[in-house]
């Protein structure tokens, strides 16, 4: 994940009055740990390893929910005809979130 691409998503959202104080922080994290695992897109098992590192559920959850509308926005940026789906699946224990990519048809 590329951090200008982080930068100008953040850009834009607080051009449109949001404060994104810790979804900045959140952002810039996970950007910064793609980088470190050498990725340049937004990859789920990387989106989930990066967001399994949260102390809590509810952490991990908001770590997952800054990222899904991140990849809103690249998916809205983006002229390849790609959809992102956030799925969310619920019948263990505790829910669970994984990101998905699939091309349109």
């Amino acid at each position: 994940m590329r951090i200008d691409a982080v930068n100008s998503y953040l850009s834009l959202r607080r051009a449109a009055g949001f404060e994104l104080g810790t979804p900045g922080y959140l952002l810039r994290s996970l950007a910064r740990y793609a980088c470190n695992a050498g990725e340049d897109l937004v990859r789920s098992g990387t989106v989930i390893e990066w967001a399994g590192q949260a102390l809590s559920i509810s952490q991990r959850d908001r770590r997952l929910n800054v990222v899904r509308r991140l990849a809103r926005h690249m998916q809205a940026e983006d002229r390849r005809p790609r959809r992102v789906y956030l799925v969310i699946e619920s019948g263990g224990s505790r829910p669970s979130s994984t990101l998905a990519n699939r091309s349109s048809s």
